[in-house]
């Protein structure tokens, strides 16, 4: 555990934004950096998308539009940090225009969190959802669900900054006319969601696509929720795209 963490604010990340970003890609839940760059280009090939979409998306990633194009990572696990700092360096070296926020969790307020540390599985479990059941790996290469263990109880905790992410949104928003988010965070993404539909649905409707990876199978609360979730979302007044990731 990490004592005298330096707690996060909105404002201190919200500097740290490229400016002028005509398309922002925002990736929550970049575990060691591959997913930055990639996870637009897949979205963007996605037959689940209208062909409007679709072209919205390539028109981003073209290299017209390189120098408008920004990248903006959140990982909360400290184990990524030297990874993402390699990956941040090299693309930044190629001309992305990009920021990862290392060691940094999204929440839904600034400061700090608890965050649970996965010490296995090379870390891709880790979470700051307390009540997300631990998934364990059979000899035979077999995935299951432990419900009678959460990760809270399982996991190494350590504390780490956090941001609100709907606080977030709302400036990316007013600053980039295209912003398209991957929500990949073990299980808080019911939380996340529900925070940002109740206080930032402007910020959240505003955003060109939402890619979320739904974590109900380790989440016994929330059966049926990645639908009435995603029900909200794409439904009118709100009508932004939801393409379930993962």
């Amino acid at each position: 555990r990490r004592l005298n963490v330096s707690p996060a604010s909105s404002a201190t990340v919200d500097a740290q934004i490229p400016h002028h970003c005509h398309c922002l890609f925002i990736d929550v839940g970049l575990n060691n950096g591959d997913s930055l760059i990639q996870w637009p280009r897949e979205a963007a090939d996605n037959a689940r998308l209208s062909p409007d979409q679709r072209r919205g998306m390539r028109q981003c990633l073209s290299d017209m539009h390189v120098n408008a194009t920004c990248y903006v990572g959140f990982e909360a696990n400290p184990n990524f940090n030297a990874r993402l700092l390699d990956v941040e360096k090299a693309l930044l070296s190629s001309g992305r225009r990009v920021k990862i926020f290392r060691e940094t969790a999204v929440s839904t307020e600034d400061g700090t969190i608890e965050f649970m540390v996965d010490t296995e599985g090379h870390g891709l479990g880790s979470s700051a959802e307390p009540s997300k059941a631990v998934v364990t790996r059979s000899k035979d290469g077999q995935w299951s669900t432990d419900f009678s263990r959460s990760i809270k109880d399982a996991y190494q905790k350590v504390l780490v900054p956090s941001v609100d992410l709907g606080r977030f949104l709302h400036t990316a928003t007013q600053r980039s006319p295209f912003v398209a988010v991957k929500l990949d965070v073990e299980g808080l993404e019911y939380k996340l969601l529900r925070h940002m539909l109740q206080y930032y649905p402007h910020a959240l409707c505003k955003c060109k696509l939402l890619a979320i990876e739904w974590h109900e199978r380790m989440m016994l609360g929330e059966r049926g929720s990645a639908l009435k979730l995603t029900s909200a979302l794409t439904a009118e007044p709100c009508g932004v795209p939801v393409l379930q990731w993962g």
